[in-house]
Formats: C-alpha cells, sequence, structure tokens
C-alpha cells in the first residue's frame, strides 16, 4: 500500500492520523499497517469530542495518545486535553494561565440575545458587531484573580441534547444541497458521530451560497485557515473546503 511504502522510506517514530470534522478515521486497517513498524499513534481528535467509532470506541482513545480541544465542541473560552493510553486520571488544575477575554464573556450575552432575535436577524447583527480579536499574550508571572473551572463550563451543557441537536442539523442540510448548490464531503452521518459542523464542496459562488444560509441563520467559514505557503500543499480536495459552523 502507499502508507506501507511511505512508512518504508521514511521509517517515522509516530504517525498522526485525524478524525476530520468529529468523523472517525478507520483505525483498524492503518493499525494492521502500522504495527509492524512499532510507531506511536497519535489521534489527532480536536473536533471529535463525544463521537465514537462504529464499535463504540470513543475518538482520541484508541491511539498511544490522543488530542481533544473542548472549544471547537462547546461554546467555552479555551480547554484541551492530550491523553495518554493507560495513563490514570490526573486531577483538574487548580489555576489557569488563561481567562476569559471580556469579549468572550460579552459573547455569552449575545447568545441569550440569539434566542429573542432568531437567527437570520442573529447573523446580521453579528456581522455589524464582528472586529478581528488579536490574542493578548500574558506572562506566566501575572495574578491569578479569576481561574477557569473548565469542567465546571462543559458540565452546563447538555451533552446528549448537544450530540442530537447537531446531527438533526446535519441531517437538515443534507437534504437542501441541491437547493444551496453544494456537495457535502460525507452524505451521511450516523448515532455514534457528533458532528463538528458541516463541510462542503461549492457547486456555485460561494457568495451565493453565503447568502443562502444567512437566511436560514447559518454561517459558513472557509477551512483549513492555513497560510498561502501552506495552503499550497494541501491535496487538491482539500483546497476548496467550506464548512457551516456549529459552535459560535
Amino acid at each position: 500500500s502507499h502508507l506501507e511504502r511511505v512508512m518504508i522510506k521514511n521509517r517515522p517514530d509516530h504517525v498522526l492520523v485525524v478524525n476530520y470534522f468529529g468523523f472517525p478515521a478507520e483505525m483498524g486497517p492503518l493499525k494492521e499497517v502500522l504495527t509492524p513498524f512499532n510507531v506511536k499513534i497519535i489521534e489527532d481528535n480536536a473536533h471529535g469530542f463525544l463521537s465514537t467509532d462504529t464499535d463504540g470506541q470513543w475518538l482520541g482513545l484508541r491511539g498511544d495518545w490522543g488530542i481533544f480541544s473542548f472549544r471547537k465542541s462547546f461554546p467555552v473560552y479555551n480547554g484541551a486535553v492530550v491523553a495518554k493510553k493507560g495513563a490514570m486520571a490526573v486531577k483538574q488544575p487548580k489555576r489557569s494561565y488563561f481567562q476569559p477575554h471580556w469579549k468572550f464573556k460579552a459573547k455569552d450575552l449575545l447568545r441569550q440575545v440569539a434566542f429573542i432575535l432568531g437567527p437570520p436577524l442573529f447573523v446580521k447583527l453579528l456581522e455589524k458587531l464582528r472586529k478581528p480579536i488579536v490574542p493578548q499574550l500574558r506572562s506566566p508571572n501575572f495574578s491569578y484573580q479569576q481561574p477557569i473551572n473548565m469542567w465546571l463550563e462543559v458540565s452546563k451543557f447538555d451533552l446528549l441534547k448537544n450530540s442530537k441537536n447537531r446531527r438533526d442539523l446535519f441531517n437538515l442540510l443534507l437534504k437542501q444541497t441541491d437547493i444551496l448548490r453544494i456537495e457535502p464531503v460525507f452524505k451521511s452521518v450516523t448515532e455514534n458521530v457528533v458532528p463538528y459542523c458541516f463541510p462542503f464542496w461549492p457547486k456555485a459562488d460561494v457568495q451565493q451560497i453565503e447568502q443562502k444560509f444567512k437566511k436560514m441563520g447559518l454561517e459558513i467559514f472557509h477551512w483549513p485557515d492555513l497560510t498561502p505557503e501552506s495552503s499550497a500543499q494541501l491535496e487538491p480536495e482539500f483546497k476548496n473546503i467550506w464548512a457551516v459552523r456549529f459552535i459560535w
């Protein structure tokens, strides 16, 4: 296989496997090829928190190391986990180096407004309010006044309801692909998958497609957000992917 030839030529110590958009990569065939080379598997599951594979295994826990990003699954300021196979659970840190920016707190208030205005009007409001936010680097020596309890933040959400809502929205958009003039990257979503977003390839002018989504109260974004130099190295199928945002 192509992967086997790459392994023989490069002899890496680690292999990164990505669960794109919350959908499971087929780990079984990969492990069959990789096992003889005695490499460590790092499972990038930044998009797939709450998803499992068809065997019921949690994504991010199928390799030697797993990476999770909470802010891509929940509207929280920050938070990530690196899981090591066979490692014992660690206690929640008492303090955090990251404190919510005032703009993030304002975003929490705006979410409440969304329920009053409805999605289409809310998206228009965001267009008027949104400005580029430049992250401010903080020194690790600053005083800790309001440390984040990430587990408390995540516990505010109904995980089952959140998972179902994402699948329902994904299936709704699947039925609209002809009207929207898009081709979905994934043709279906199963009960074990909690999609991060709705990825698609545009089949018409992107601005026209974007307007159609705005009428539905939805935003789209280009993926991945890379430098021109990095984008030039992408495979053709990755160069024109857009996605419907599920988390704001």
